[in-house]
């Protein structure tokens, strides 16, 4: 709608946006507890710094900004694609606080970044879903993480509370980590920092996984895989066949991001066996 798309366009960080957001928050708060339709439990809380900081989570489906706004409850910023920006849901997200960015557009991402470094530096929450799409692969805790939360951490010096979202149908599970200080940017380093920040967070929803149980793979189909995964697109509604192609169902990791990890591996007796040709871990 283009009335929506011309409104979305102002920007709102100002400090009469901001000031304004606060004042919606608790009705925004009010749909977003309705509306997210899922029933909240933890594993861990952690209790959120006075201070801004910048939350980041994993994203798999629409419901994930409704539950994070639960979770962190007080007004934030979130950095979102402008996919939906011409929407209902675009007009929403406009309403309670965004910084949109682009996935084509290199320039229009390092703008946001500096919104989104200007909306800390001002006091403000900034929520982010740094794999930058959804998560929906069959084993993948975590896809790689975009180094902007980085950057942006390290230019404010806030924390980063990494958070776990784990669904069970209509029920939620968070999980939170500790708070996360970056502590350098240089350009080598910052990607160890990513590194071990998806490492933190894949060993978040790994925790949660481990609380159900044991399931054997025999039992869950690829039907099954690809039921769930229509369910979730189907939710939202709002993705063209395009993107759905493109960013959502084009997840599965390459042989050589699968075996990526070997190369850090001191070879040794008892691990030799990973790197032969013949033995049956390749079969």
């Amino acid at each position: 709608m283009k009335w929506i798309e011309a409104l979305t366009k102002h920007n709102t960080m100002t400090r009469r946006g901001i000031a304004i957001r606060s004042k919606l928050f608790l009705v925004l708060h009010l749909l977003q507890v309705i509306g997210s339709g899922c029933k909240l439990q933890y594993y861990c809380r952690v209790a959120s710094p006075s201070a801004p900081c910048i939350y980041v989570a994993n994203h798999s489906n629409c419901h994930d900004l409704p539950v994070m706004a639960r979770i962190i409850n007080r007004p934030f910023f979130v950095l979102a694609s402008d996919e939906p920006r011409a929407e209902f849901a675009g007009l929403g997200l406009w309403l309670s606080g965004v910084i949109w960015s682009n996935r084509e557009d290199k320039r229009q991402r390092s703008y946001a970044k500096e919104l989104c470094v200007d909306c800390v530096r001002k006091g403000c929450d900034l929520l982010a879903f740094p794999e930058g799409t959804w998560n929906i692969s069959q084993a993948r805790p975590m896809l790689p993480l975009s180094w902007g939360v980085i950057d942006i951490a390290w230019a404010t010096g806030v924390p980063i509370i990494p958070v776990a979202l784990e669904y069970d149908k209509r029920q939620v599970v968070a999980n939170m980590g500790k708070p996360y200080y970056v502590s350098s940017n240089d350009s080598a380093d910052k990607k160890e920092q990513c590194d071990r920040l998806r490492d933190t967070m894949a060993t978040l929803r790994w925790e949660c996984w481990e609380s159900k149980g044991v399931f054997h793979h025999d039992n869950v189909t690829q039907k099954d895989y690809q039921q769930y995964s229509l369910e979730r697109i189907r939710e939202y509604g709002l993705l063209t066949e395009k993107q759905i192609s493109s960013w959502v169902l084009r997840q599965e990791p390459t042989e050589e991001q699968v075996f990526s990890c070997l190369k850090n591996v001191a070879i040794s007796k008892e691990n030799a066996f990973l790197i032969r040709e013949n033995t049956e871990f390749f079969d």
